[in-house]
């Protein structure tokens, strides 16, 4: 019998396209399937790029995954000439967890939690996410999943989507958390403690923790960067929580009651906007939706047993003409409707786009600007908060750490560190034994 074998493909050093791979006996398991840093989205779901991307790194180079018609080199062996037996693993439904699905050979099963997966049908079906022609396969949580010799979970945890899910992953002779993205200060933190809980009673020989927040800790070698003047006229208001994040835009809309509202969220965020649908009923303001969003939030509302008696259809005439009655919900690609209602107030809340490191973010501002709108810039991280990534590794206490999934590795390495966990930093498409991986807490 081999030893269960693991190998890191990517996201050691940067925010996404986190992808590990566990193998035993011809037995195969890979979690997640995102884009990975250094491919587009247009090539993401542009098959005829399939072998290039491999070939590059693009796309994992890994036996048993890409159909032969895709494939024109022979860097990686086709899914119908393979022996492996490979199935994926997905924590969430984010594009830098799934976004490479596409390429995938339609038969591999891919494994999410069932809640996730109904979300994806309904994201899917209002075309929020792309429609991935992939063998989906949905599993109840704490529902235990067998793969040849392995044993799989999805363990419920709380990000800014649905169906986020920790991967608890056993064989006989390893035990590997995969934490996906996940955050204490949003509606569900009992469950991000209850899977911590759990993880600690497993007691992993190996975990492998995200730590976006990190990403964005000031260098304290670095003088901070002065801002421009268009960003000066930006005005930010700090939400740790989702809780607070609602306060904080029903005090705002309290002292502007005349005012046109045009809000921008995350779009799978769905949660917060139905709750801010509950917060503006006691303002006497209705959300409203465009077609395509409020079908999607309908469907979701009534999968979840959320209350959606505050939203409506966008009626842009009857709007502009009681702007005081509305906050209008608009996405990036529609936002210039918002120009035929008197200039009011802007809420950017973890919508598209993001912030200054994405080109399309300075053009959008002075737009909204040159429009006379009030920019507010209020959301709150769909990420834990650098303390609590901490507390949560120490939760877990794996015999050995990863920290991945953020743009500063070393700084969240140190952290860990300094909670006296052993940390380890495997080398990119390097396999490791399960019996090597268990001798890096004995060198500790």
């Amino acid at each position: 019998m081999t030893e269960t074998q693991v190998k890191v493909i990517a996201g050691l050093d940067s925010i996404g396209g986190n992808i590990v791979v566990l193998e035993k006996d011809n037995y195969q398991i890979v979690t997640d399937f995102g884009i990975i840093r250094g491919t587009t989205d247009s090539e993401a779901l542009d098959l005829a790029m399939t072998s290039d991307l491999v070939d590059r790194k693009g796309l994992p180079q890994l036996d048993g995954l890409y159909p032969q018609k895709q494939l024109k080199a022979k860097t990686v062996e086709a899914y119908e000439t393979s022996q492996k037996q490979t199935i994926i693993c997905i924590s969430h439904l984010h594009l830098d967890h799934i976004g490479a699905l596409l390429h995938l050979a339609p038969q591999i099963p891919v494994y999410t939690s069932q809640e996730s997966y109904d979300f994806y049908q309904a994201l899917a079906q209002t075309g929020f996410l792309p429609d991935y022609q992939v063998n989906w396969q949905g599993v109840a949580y704490d529902e235990v999943l067998e793969h040849g010799p392995f044993k799989i979970q999805f363990k419920a945890s709380d990000h800014d989507t649905k169906g986020i899910a920790a991967i608890f992953i056993e064989s006989p002779d390893l035990k590997v958390i995969h934490s996906g993205d996940f955050r204490y200060s949003g509606f569900h933190p009992e469950k991000v403690f209850a899977w911590g809980q759990a993880a600690r009673q497993f007691e992993a020989d190996l975990a492998l923790l995200e730590g976006t927040t990190f990403s964005f800790l000031p260098d304290p070698n670095q003088a901070p960067v002065p801002l421009e003047p268009w960003q000066e006229k930006i005005k930010v208001i700090e939400s740790k929580t989702e809780l607070s994040l609602l306060k904080n835009i029903s005090q705002l809309l309290e002292a502007n009651p005349q005012a046109s509202v045009v809000f921008n969220g995350y779009e799978q965020n769905l949660e917060r906007l139905l709750y801010l649908s509950q917060v503006l009923s006691q303002l006497g303001r209705q959300l409203a939706l465009d077609e395509k969003y409020y079908q999607l939030a309908l469907s979701f509302a009534k999968i979840y047993g959320l209350k959606y008696d505050n939203i409506c259809l966008a009626d842009l005439p009857l709007i502009k003409k009681k702007p005081q009655n509305y906050v209008l919900n608009l996405t990036y690609d529609h936002y210039q409707d918002m120009f035929e209602l008197p200039a009011g107030l802007y809420l950017h809340s973890n919508g598209y786009p993001l912030g200054p490191y994405m080109p399309a973010y300075q053009p959008f501002v002075l737009d909204l600007q040159a429009h006379n709108w009030q920019m507010y810039q209020m959301g709150s991280s769909g990420h834990a908060y650098p303390q609590d990534l901490l507390n949560q590794a120490y939760l877990v206490n794996a015999k050995v750490t990863v920290p991945w999934h953020s743009s500063q590795p070393d700084l969240y390495a140190q952290g860990l560190s300094s909670q006296g966990l052993k940390v380890w930093r495997p080398i990119p498409y390097q396999t490791y034994s399960a019996s090597q991986i268990k001798a890096l807490k004995e060198d500790a």
